[in-house]
């Protein structure tokens, strides 16, 4: 499918606020803050979504608005006083979690479903929520995890 077509089915379980930072939120309009999600990421949030998983997942609430792209006003960036070059910062990052289901349980279903997964992807361990970024490492491996 297309982007276009993409984000329509994106947006039938996701709103933007839940995938970008409130700076991001508030100072675009829904259609220019959809541009700035990595095509990639949004291709695997969809197969999360829709196939692998299959339930509810959450990325944004209203206390939780760094866990999808985050812009350099966002608190976790702007503290940073060395090159910060997370996935979150490029639009090829989300840190979410899924209903009735504990991170490491809904890790262990991504990689047992690894194969439905659209691209090579990173996932970090031992965290009670499930980060997982479009990064590739040339690895070979569909998923590599690593410790934050």
């Amino acid at each position: 499918m297309n982007r276009k077509e993409l984000i329509e089915k994106i947006k039938t379980k996701f709103s933007i606020e839940e995938l970008v930072c409130k700076h991001i939120a508030e100072g675009y309009d829904e259609k220019t803050a959809w541009m700035f999600l990595d095509d990639k990421l949004l291709e695997t949030l969809y197969a999360l979504r829709f196939n692998i998983l299959c339930k509810p997942i959450t990325v944004n609430t209203s206390l939780l608005h760094e866990r999808g792209i985050r812009c350099n006003r966002c608190d976790t960036v702007k503290g940073k006083n060395k090159v910060y070059m997370s996935a979150h910062v490029l639009g090829k990052a989300i840190d979410f979690n899924v209903e009735d289901m504990d991170a490491e349980e809904a890790r262990n279903i991504i990689k047992e479903k690894a194969y439905m997964l659209p691209y090579n992807v990173r996932i970090e361990n031992n965290v009670s929520w499930i980060h997982i970024d479009v990064y590739d490492n040339l690895s070979g491996n569909k998923i590599t995890t690593f410790n934050g």
